[in-house]
């Protein structure tokens, strides 16, 4: 964390003396980008298999509220160094209303949200041809799942601090190509999650915790290196395009050690594996409709199991799973004008399916005094999830001014009936109706 929280800092100092030393004789050429809006959102969630710790009041629940959104990002060039863009970045987001999340492949209903992120970093271009980019970024999120939660005191609060770079080239091998690879470093710190329930829980089974790691443990802390690779093609004057990418993530636990076989803890630290493969399909119809086919291949991989010590049962390859996910995206003009304006519109679909194929999935099975639960080994779990959006877009009044409205819903389905941290089975709808400027 330490070596992340260095290159940011150094990131930050080389802006700084590039923003301060070169206005002194250079000309300098500013072009502000700025996109806002004032929306209400009204959000309803409801899950077919609720716990305490997923539902307030009850399962269905509903909420409108107000969402801010603020994008500023203040771009500075130097004649001094005219390839040479210095690009920092500022985002705000609070959202009064149902959030659904992804924390960590878990998903989560937060009742409010607020997210700050800021970037400071540059972009090179050596020629035509080559370019690289340089940045460090920050963000703070607070969100609030629960009544007995204020937004400052979300267990799901965290802070990332890190960087990224990136180096591109175009050529042409037969046709026009673009090359990218990048590397990005960050930090991620939770500041009120830690594992005292589970200490809790571990004791309750006549389990001594080990003396030598500390009960209040963070066990979400993480240390993230991505790498990826993309390739882009133009395929001449054909009206399609074609990018792929390889993208890997090693994410390393900071104080969360490795589960055993027999819910003893081991000296190792846990370590997760992600590795994508996207494959991108733009296509240009006209000037009025465009559409994009993409798919998304995902093999995640952990070194330790889960330890279940509600059922004393040890799950080995807990995390792992394969996961596919194609989307649908069509952007599109109306072809009558509203205030001299076409309205602008956009949809998409996608659906999901993760297979954890070393997970039994968790079942509720009724005998004649009560009802329990149990793991089927023979039916490993899964999880597959719908997800629909539309956008409405009327500009008014001017290029940069324009009313919207949306609709999402997801819908996630599974062949697990009982909830451990995170809902398998639920819905989510949320409308949105708000004005913004982008300029």
């Amino acid at each position: 964390m330490k070596r992340t929280q260095h290159f940011t800092n150094l990131v930050i100092a080389l802006g700084i003396i590039l923003m301060t030393g070169l206005t002194l004789d250079a000309k300098i050429k500013f072009i502000p980008l700025i996109d806002a809006s004032l929306a209400i959102n009204s959000a309803g969630y409801d899950a077919e298999y609720a716990t305490e710790q997923t539902q307030t009041d009850d399962s269905d629940q509903q909420s409108t509220g107000e969402n801010v959104y603020l994008y500023f990002a203040p771009n500075v060039s130097f004649s001094e160094i005219p390839g040479l863009w210095i690009t920092p970045s500022f985002e705000f987001e609070f959202t009064g209303a149902n959030n659904l999340l992804q924390l960590e492949d878990e998903a989560f209903v937060f009742q409010r949200r607020l997210n700050f992120y800021y970037l400071l970093g540059a972009n090179y271009a050596f020629n035509r041809a080559f370019s690289a980019k340089l940045k460090g970024f920050g963000r703070i999120e607070k969100a609030q799942e629960s009544n007995n939660e204020t937004i400052d005191t979300g267990i799901y609060n965290y802070n990332d601090a890190g960087g990224w770079g990136e180096l591109s080239a175009k050529y042409r091998l037969g046709v026009p190509m673009r090359s990218k690879l990048g590397y990005k470093a960050y930090g991620r710190r939770y500041p009120n999650y830690t594992n005292a329930d589970f200490v809790k829980l571990y004791e309750e089974k006549g389990l001594t915790w080990p003396s030598d790691i500390p009960r209040d443990m963070h066990e979400k802390d993480i240390n993230v290196n991505e790498f990826w690779l993309r390739q882009e093609f133009t395929w001449g004057k054909l009206p399609i395009l074609t990018n792929a990418e390889v993208h890997i993530k090693g994410v390393n636990y900071v104080e969360m050690p490795v589960v055993n076989t027999d819910a003893t803890l081991s000296d190792d630290l846990r370590q997760d594996g992600y590795m994508d493969v996207y494959l991108e399909l733009p296509f240009y119809i006209n000037k009025y409709h465009q559409l994009e086919i993409d798919y998304n291949y995902r093999i995640r991989y952990a070194n330790t199991g889960y330890y279940d010590v509600g059922n004393g049962v040890y799950l080995g390859e807990y995390y792992n799973y394969r996961q596919n996910r194609p989307r649908l995206l069509y952007n599109f003009k109306l072809w009558f004008p509203i205030a001299g304006y076409l309205p602008r519109g956009s949809l998409s679909f996608a659906w999901q399916n993760r297979h954890f194929y070393s997970r039994p999935s968790l079942q509720k099975v009724s005998t004649d005094d009560q009802e329990i639960t149990e793991y089927k080994w023979d039916d490993p779990h899964w999880e597959s999830s719908l997800d629909f959006n539309i956008t409405l877009r009327q500009q008014l009044f001017a290029e940069w001014f324009n009313l919207y409205f949306s609709f999402h819903s997801v819908s996630q389905t599974s062949n697990s009936n009982v909830e451990d941290n995170a809902p398998y089975n639920f819905k989510y709808n949320t409308f949105t109706l708000g004005t913004a400027v982008s300029f």
